[in-house]
């Protein structure tokens, strides 16, 4: 796909139903990384002056006819209601996303480091109750291979507390994790190349997650160094 071509068709779609409307335009995900393969999504981001579900139905009406239409997600919503969102999901959300008109610095400095350690202990108890409900009532591999994608965020977090980095590569995130931390972004790489998850590597990654989520959320702060502070 030529994702520039195809960002620009996107973007003249919408400023053909919002124009002024718009504060921002983004791209995130695999694409907005520079690792998307043929079966990623494109995953935009969308802020209008404010959200209606009529505007949604324009929306919707109108990207029905772009190429790739059943590859199109991402976010799509009102700027006053991002400014008020949880900071902690908004640390993920700006550093993943690459901006395409307008900026989102206004959000980025009212992140603080607090917000990051919540984060953090917030995704590592999510992890943590579903891969326990995951392994005693689903036993489901494609739900661990879920689990683990969502925890490649947490990493990230982590990461970024310990070293003030971001790692939104994830060849980057792999050379600067330590620790559980780059155990659990080998085992995300190994369950994502595998169709079938076998039982003993359902078990294997079953332990290493809890484990991983129960030390996080025992800690529930990590320690930084002085560097965050200048990026937060």
């Amino acid at each position: 796909m030529d994702l520039e071509k195809w960002l620009a068709d996107w973007t003249a779609c919408v400023d053909g139903i919002f124009g002024e409307r718009i504060c921002f335009l983004g791209i995130q995900g695999s694409y907005g990384r520079g690792e998307a393969t043929a079966e990623s999504d494109i995953d935009v981001v969308l802020l209008l002056d404010g959200l209606q579900l009529e505007d949604l139905q324009a929306y919707d009406e109108a990207v029905s006819a772009l190429p790739m239409r059943e590859k199109l997600c991402g976010f799509v919503g009102g700027w006053e209601e991002l400014i008020h969102w949880d900071k902690a999901d908004l640390f993920q959300f700006i550093q993943d996303t690459t901006p395409l008109r307008g900026s989102l610095d206004a959000l980025w400095c009212e992140i603080t480091k607090e917000d990051i350690q919540r984060a953090v202990h917030k995704g590592a108890c999510d992890l943590y109750h579903g891969c326990v409900h995951n392994f005693l009532h689903e036993k489901d591999g494609e739900m661990l291979k879920a689990f683990y994608k969502s925890a490649v965020f947490v990493v990230q977090a982590v990461v970024y507390l310990q070293k003030g980095v971001y790692g939104k590569k994830r060849t980057d995130l792999e050379q600067m994790a330590e620790g559980m931390e780059k155990e659990i972004l080998s085992m995300a790489k190994e369950l994502k190349g595998q169709n079938e998850i076998s039982r003993e590597l359902f078990e294997q990654g079953s332990r290493l997650l809890l484990c991983w989520t129960g030390r996080l959320i025992k800690e529930e702060k990590i320690k930084t160094t002085e560097t965050v502070s200048s990026f937060v």
